[in-house]
């Protein structure tokens, strides 16, 4: 799967910049605050059109284009982010789980998006921290699983991204701001990087630990069975 990041800058000037010197992705990711805030109800007034130029971009591109965004209806703020399949636009997913004080508001739950391209998880935000929703969208099948961030300011949400890609057996790829990592299925580490715009080809291995854990009275059986 061909992948590129755009982790910098506007989408005006991605477009006009950058565009032609890429290769032709399978999937271009735009991390969060590469476009304005979306107002949504707007949006669908006809009043503003992002919808169509992303929709356009994607499908002149033939890519699956997922872009970062703040969504907000109704005066409600979401931290979001659009998909979009050659053309056609898929759906929003929203950030979850709201850590203490917070400006945004809890959003839709998680979704696996069946794309032409694959079957892309999709983690908005602080839900990079919650086990459960790696292990949600791992067990809904999903290829790969693509975290959209916005400014990272300590190291826990990259070592909880690598922690979920070596129990889940998925690789997972974080598009923050001024920041692209990605992880195998290991839990390793096979890039990280600053760089604006970030390309790379990325074979989709899906894997999972066989675990065993000791059955309830297990030992006592084994006791037992010396006559002690």
């Amino acid at each position: 799967m061909n992948l590129t990041f755009v982790s910098k800058g506007k989408l005006s000037d991605f477009i006009i910049s950058d565009l032609p010197k890429i290769k032709a992705p399978d999937v271009l990711v735009f991390s969060n605050k590469i476009i304005e805030k979306l107002d949504l109800i707007e949006e669908i007034d006809g009043k503003t059109n992002v919808f169509y130029e992303l929709c356009k971009l994607s499908e002149n591109l033939g890519c699956v284009l997922i872009i970062g965004c703040d969504t907000e209806i109704l005066g409600i703020l979401h931290k979001s982010a659009i998909v979009i399949d050659s053309g056609n636009l898929l759906g929003v997913s929203d950030m979850a789980h709201i850590l203490d004080d917070s400006k945004y508001n809890s959003g839709g739950c998680f979704r696996v998006y069946d794309t032409s391209k694959g079957k892309i998880g999709l983690v908005i935000g602080d839900d990079i921290l919650f086990p459960e929703v790696l292990r949600t969208l791992t067990l809904s099948d999903s290829d790969i699983i693509i975290s959209i961030y916005g400014k990272i300011h300590n190291a826990i949400p990259q070592v909880m991204m690598r922690a979920a890609s070596y129990f889940n057996g998925v690789n997972i790829c974080m598009a923050a701001e001024s920041y692209v990592q990605i992880s195998d299925i290991k839990g390793e580490v096979l890039c990280a990087t600053d760089a604006g715009v970030f390309e790379y080809s990325l074979e989709i291995i899906k894997d999972y630990h066989l675990i065993q854990a000791r059955r309830r009275g297990f030992y006592r059986e084994i006791y037992s069975s010396f006559n002690v």
